[in-house]
């Protein structure tokens, strides 16, 4: 019997290992794969917490192109910065090992701030360079950082 260690990859591991350009590649393919009803359909669990937290979700996860499967546990305080933090496990789809434990809030907000920012550019004008954001939290702040690298923009309001 072969025993696997499991990978513990912390918030600056993940943001270190993110590379852009395969994750836009990735997150297109993705986009694209639902619309074709190729992916497979995400489901999310929810759950009230009582005290400052007041929501914990769980996303369980597969691709058609990886053979793991994942779940990511979330807590949403929204008095904290950030206000969602959680956990990704990441297990091997033939024998349910598990392959790795990572911080999953900044994985979150690259993916949310990556796909509005894909979806906004592939939408929009081609010559647009003004761009309206809702909220200047982690996400709002992701969606311009990962738009502005898509396009040029010239005047950003902030609401």
């Amino acid at each position: 019997m072969k025993i696997m260690s499991t990978l513990i990859i912390n918030r600056s591991d993940v943001a270190a290992l993110i590379r852009f350009d395969p994750l836009v590649c990735a997150l297109k393919k993705a986009f694209i794969d639902h619309s074709k009803k190729c992916s497979i359909v995400g489901q999310r669990f929810f759950s009230n917490l009582p005290g400052p937290g007041d929501m914990m979700l769980l996303a369980p996860g597969l691709s058609p192109d990886i053979p793991a499967d994942s779940v990511k546990a979330h807590a949403k305080f929204p008095d904290q910065n950030p206000g969602i933090r959680g956990l990704l496990l990441l297990n091997d789809l033939q024998t349910g090992a598990l392959l790795a434990v990572m911080d999953s809030t900044y994985l979150t907000a690259v993916r949310t701030g990556l796909s509005a920012a894909i979806a906004t550019h592939t939408l929009a004008r081609k010559n647009a360079k003004t761009v309206a954001i809702v909220g200047a939290g982690v996400q709002g702040r992701s969606q311009l950082r990962y738009l502005s690298t898509l396009r040029a923009i010239e005047h950003v309001s902030v609401y």
